[in-house]
């Protein structure tokens, strides 16, 4: 997949991930804060993209699934940072779309002093959220995208 560069040369200093359910959508920034590369991958090929690159910072907005995708990005050597929502809004220029909301999340991870989410450690998920009594169907669906996975959405 070819992507879509301003500079073919550059390396990403930090990329920003918008996650969805079934597509990611990245932006890559360099060290001048320029784009170097947009690209829609999908979730399955989150690993394979990630290895091809050199490490550096990627920062996800706040979600179940960020835990998960921050541990994998881990493991190949990146520095992930999970960042509340709130504090990406401010960064998103123009209409809200996937790729711009990747762009805010990119320019919202280089910032030194930003606060970020703890990544949660992968054990325990299901005994602390069977703990709490109340087992909604959206909170059924959301539980297993931190592990890593998405049931299938099914209308009645």
């Amino acid at each position: 997949m070819k992507a879509k560069t301003e500079s073919d040369t550059a390396l990403p200093a930090v990329i920003g991930i918008d996650i969805g359910k079934e597509v990611f959508h990245l932006v890559g920034l360099g060290t001048d804060g320029k784009m170097t590369f947009r690209r829609k991958i999908r979730r399955l090929g989150l690993k394979d993209a990630f290895e091809r690159l050199p490490p550096c910072i990627v920062g996800m907005e706040a979600c179940l699934s960020a835990h998960f995708v921050s541990r994998t990005l881990h493991a190949l050597g990146h520095e992930p940072r999970i960042i509340p929502a709130i504090y990406v809004k401010s960064f998103v220029k123009g209409q809200k779309n996937d790729y711009n909301d990747a762009e805010a999340i990119a320019e919202a991870a280089l910032r030194p002093n930003l606060r970020t989410a703890r990544v949660t450690a992968g054990f325990g998920r299901g005994r602390r959220s069977r703990s709490t009594g109340d087992f909604g169907i959206s909170k059924c669906r959301s539980h297993p995208s931190s592990a890593g996975g998405i049931p299938p959405h099914r209308d009645r």
